[in-house]
């Protein structure tokens, strides 16, 4: 499923601008409401996490660079040996992929494979997925919708749970494709194409003469690509 997690990439390019702080009379600066200081954050991983927990953490922690100029430190959960370890209960932190944090551990029961959370309770954000398809999805969801240009914005105790369909995210099952394309599409084409059909897809292509409803149509694809 490499090649989805691909496609989305290129479908949510992504624009960030500098963060922007309200300020009091004082001139001690002041976040917007339900934003929180996400430069006191730390990004954890799990201290055996996959290739992929390891890229999400990497995806997440350069998309607050980009979009503050903030580089958040990164660690593992590995809070020490045996009768030696550090509480960190009480520490801000991002959670990415499968840690031994209680926040991660309750998140994680809850999810299938094609499903992801993001939750927050006041001190750490859990961001997971039930496979790392929707690990990929939860990240570039928590891009999405909740970086913005005055900050990071999140409601405590929010628990966000959302299927990748649901989110608006391609069907991780999806094996029958629409290609929507006009005349011989970009330059790109073929390879899209060829590409697809050595992965065993199955792909009915159309041209822009084509009835819209006759390639939107769940009956006979499981996913439309535009070109």
């Amino acid at each position: 499923m490499k090649l989805k997690s691909k496609f989305l990439i290129v479908l949510f390019a992504l624009i960030f601008i500098l963060a922007a702080c309200n300020k009091q009379e004082d001139g001690e600066p002041v976040l917007p409401e339900n934003m929180i200081p996400i430069g006191d954050f730390i990004v954890v991983r799990g201290d055996n996490s996959s290739r992929p927990e390891l890229d999400a953490a990497q995806k997440f922690r350069k998309a607050i660079t980009e979009a503050y100029n903030i580089e958040l430190a990164i660690t593992t959960d590995w809070d020490g040996s045996r009768g030696n370890e550090t509480d960190n209960n009480s520490r801000n932190e991002v959670l990415i992929g499968a840690t031994n944090r209680e926040q991660s551990v309750n998140a994680l029961a809850e999810l299938g494979a094609n499903d992801f959370a993001i939750t927050f309770d006041g001190i750490k954000i859990a961001i997971t997925g039930g496979s790392d398809f929707a690990l990929d999805c939860a990240i570039n969801y928590f891009i999405l919708n909740y970086i913005g240009g005055s900050g990071v914005s999140l409601e405590n105790n929010m628990q966000v749970i959302l299927s990748t369909t649901e989110a608006g995210f391609a069907d991780i099952n999806a094996k029958k494709i629409a290609v929507f394309m006009d005349g011989g599409g970009p330059a790109y084409s073929d390879l899209v194409i060829e590409k697809l059909k050595s992965e065993g897809y199955n792909l009915n292509i159309y041209d822009y003469g084509a009835p819209p409803s006759s390639v939107f149509n769940a009956n006979t694809a499981d996913l439309a690509i535009i070109c």
